[in-house]
């Protein structure tokens, strides 16, 4: 057996052993209890092997393509070079086929991984949620029942709350000095489906409201010490102009319409585009009443139709937001 065909060889059984170890640790999330530190009672944390395994794998498939496509250039020169040299040939040949090979066995690698689950082939290594529960911890808190030990503190929007999906039935914050958080709880993963803001401790009726499966994905935000910016301004052209019906806002306060009928006579689903400048954040929702699928905006969009929200809008919401 040639040396290239061994190396080829020992690359997938390297990624096999790499995927069946972070598949086995991914079905085993265990908490791992900590001494106390300081004020805090207690401390759990996610293993966070898996995490470094799926980065660890994601690079192993990055150098055996390089690898392999190294050995299919090599292999295909050493063949124009060995003209009238069958010996040599032979070689070049054996070199180009497992180089093809290898590039089979990586690409049905990735396929398999995105087709169980595209987040085993996210690059960055991070843990679920915010992967560390500490007691009184400024942050969104989210729990899966009355109990205090149930809960994870967030501190950053997550696209997807891993185990704790569809399982969050009450919401509390802490809040330090100026620190103040909100968050929007999502219906899907990645920020999609209905959603509701929460912005005191309970929240258990607007989670009720949401309808669905539950939670999935959070927006979490920090309530400005001092508002500043231009405002939110809706448009029904895009590229933040003026179409049929021209535009709303900017709004400067907090402030929410049920219908936008009741903002601009026949204004309502015609917005197209929206301008978020400043310590602002806008959600707008397919249906009156701030109800069915949202979209939230923390910067400009000059193309509502992105996001399937072009002339699709029928409520939305402005909040102080950074």
């Amino acid at each position: 057996m040639t040396t290239i065909k061994k190396l080829s060889i020992l690359v997938s059984v390297v990624l096999v052993v790499l995927f069946l170890a972070d598949f086995s640790l991914a079905q085993n999330k265990l908490e791992v209890p900590l001494p106390s530190i300081g004020d805090a009672s207690s401390i759990t944390t996610m293993p966070f092997l898996p995490d470094y395994i799926n980065y660890i794998f994601n690079f192993a498939i990055g150098i055996a393509g390089l690898i392999a496509f190294i050995s299919i250039v090599y292999g295909g020169a050493r063949y124009l070079t060995s003209a009238g040299n069958p010996s040599a040939m032979s070689d070049a040949n054996s070199q180009i086929f497992a180089g093809v090979i290898g590039l089979i066995i990586l690409l049905g690698s990735w396929i398999i991984l995105t087709t169980i689950n595209p987040e085993l082939v996210k690059i960055n290594p991070q843990l679920e949620g915010s992967g560390i529960v500490v007691e009184d911890s400024p942050g969104v808190y989210l729990c899966q029942d009355n109990t205090d030990e149930s809960c994870r503190v967030f501190t950053d929007s997550k696209d997807t709350l891993g185990e704790l999906s569809n399982k969050v039935q009450r919401v509390k914050f802490k809040n330090i000095n100026d620190i103040v958080y909100g968050v929007v709880l999502h219906e899907d993963k990645y920020h999609k489906g209905n959603c509701v803001v929460c912005l005191s401790d309970g929240c258990q009726v607007e989670i009720s409201a949401i309808g669905g499966d539950g939670v999935s994905s959070i927006t979490v935000f920090l309530r400005p010490k001092q508002v500043s910016g231009s405002g939110v301004t809706i448009y029904d052209g895009e590229e933040y102009q003026d179409g049929k019906f021209g535009h709303i806002g900017p709004y400067t306060s907090e402030v929410w319409y049920d219908d936008m009928d009741d903002v601009k006579e026949k204004f309502s689903s015609e917005a197209s585009s929206a301008k978020v400048e400043g310590t602002y954040m806008l959600i707008l929702y397919k249906k009156t009443e701030l109800k069915g699928n949202c979209l939230v905006l923390q910067n400009n969009d000059p193309s509502l139709s992105n996001e399937g929200f072009s002339q699709n809008t029928k409520s939305f919401r402005v909040l102080f937001a950074q």
